[in-house]
């Protein structure tokens, strides 16, 4: 049921992301409907995994971190360019990202527990790289337009929202699963990452939105 709600969050949101991104002239932009479409792909899958089968689905999402790192932090990094941020500083990133990623299921000696050490370096890095484009906005004045109206300035709020919440969901999250520490049937972590995928789906949709009428304005 989980899997559900989630794959139709996200199903909606990739909707928006084709309606309003696929010509953006910024591939980056343009890009995040193939991006969702993988989001979307992999919870499904996760869900017929789990639900149906029975079979362990985290591998498959310790997988796809790795394809979330590197979209994520590209978009980041292309959003703060205009403030100072290069290209070598993503590049450290992804050197630090990937070894982590590898230290840290090679240590494990499988795929079958979640990569909470780098979910965890994932989710700081990302609310960290907010921050750092939120400081530089208003430091250098570049607010012509309100924050709810500006579409990257309005995924970078998505993404504080859900790494913030990730954070700190990730910590005892192999904890809860162990236990299984359910609400009516439900477990836990389930329904807190059900919530934190509501808003960033949700803000993303509106994002979208914007994105679109800031771009369709500057035609005119």
């Amino acid at each position: 049921m989980i899997a559900l709600l989630n794959v139709i969050i996200q199903a909606t949101c990739l909707v928006a992301a084709c309606r309003y991104l696929w010509h953006d002239p910024e591939w980056h932009w343009a890009a995040m409907p193939w991006y969702l479409a993988l989001v979307t792909a992999t919870e499904a899958f996760g869900g017929y995994l789990g639900s149906v089968l029975g079979i362990n689905s985290v591998p498959l999402y310790n997988l796809f971190l790795l394809i979330e790192g590197t979209f994520i932090s590209y978009f980041c990094y292309r959003l703060c360019r205009p403030y100072g941020m290069r290209f070598i500083h993503w590049c450290c990133w992804m050197l630090v990202f990937t070894g982590t990623y590898t230290a840290e299921l090679t240590i494990a000696g499988s795929f079958s527990s979640y990569a909470t050490a780098t979910i965890i370096l994932v989710s700081l890095s990302f609310v960290a790289g907010c921050l750092y484009y939120g400081a530089e906005l208003f430091r250098l004045g570049d607010v012509r337009t309100s924050l709810h109206r500006h579409g990257p300035s309005m995924w970078i709020i998505a993404i504080a929202y859900f790494y913030s919440g990730t954070l700190i969901a990730s910590l005892p999250a192999n904890a809860l699963i162990t236990l299984q520490i359910g609400i009516a049937g439900i477990p836990v972590y389930s329904l807190v990452f059900l919530l934190l995928n509501y808003i960033l789906y949700t803000l993303w949709i509106y994002t979208f939105l914007c994105r679109y009428r800031n771009r369709t304005s500057q035609r005119q």
